[in-house]
């Protein structure tokens, strides 16, 4: 019988997970209409720049951390 409220309470808490998550999503394409279109997949050419920008960058540090990696090591 424990057994059956720890999986009701799983249950419960997946539900009120995901339904945390479309608020959340509610929310932020209320607040932000550019968030939605990009949710959406209607992605201008300068919004794909710009995340290759960011990836850009990303990829530079994540570089740069593995030069300094052997002296973080030692």
């Amino acid at each position: 019988m424990p057994a059956l409220y720890v999986i009701a309470w799983f249950l419960l808490g997946g539900a009120l997970a995901i339904m945390q998550a479309r608020s959340q999503r509610r929310k932020r394409a209320a607040a932000a209409p550019e968030w939605a279109a990009h949710a959406r997949g209607a992605v201008k050419v300068d919004d794909f720049s710009a995340d290759f920008g960011i990836l850009e960058a990303l990829q530079k540090r994540s570089a740069a951390l593995a030069r300094q990696l052997p002296e973080m090591i030692a």
